[in-house]
């Protein structure tokens, strides 16, 4: 697809973190700031995607809803959105599926 896999080189970059339940620890750091920032009653959306790695579907989207939890905030929808930009086509060895997302979250909260 061309599209970028590294987005700086700053040791600070959260895509240079190896260790999954470390860049969730990141993440929720980040989220406790975002309920800092937001003024009462109002609402962030999170885009996010669950990931395959290692041959091992990690359900990315609810370890969002969860950390943006712990942050303090209350979920109040879950949209999926369609991605049309995707080619479809066969993916893997005949005799093994491998999922093909064509969909990604968008997840809203609220303060």
């Amino acid at each position: 697809m061309g599209l970028p896999i590294t987005y700086g080189t700053s040791p600070k970059e959260l895509g240079r973190i190896e260790d999954y339940m470390e860049f969730l620890q990141q993440m929720k750091g980040i989220y406790s700031e975002c309920f800092r920032l937001l003024k009462r009653s109002r609402f962030m959306v999170v885009i996010v995607a669950d990931i395959h790695s290692r041959g091992k579907l990690v359900p990315y989207h609810l370890d969002t809803i969860d950390a943006v939890l712990d942050a303090g905030l209350k979920l109040r929808d879950i949209q999926v959105v369609m991605d049309q930009w995707k080619r479809k086509g066969v993916y893997g060895p005949p005799m093994r599926l491998f999922e093909n997302f064509h969909h990604h979250y968008a997840l809203v909260f609220q303060k």
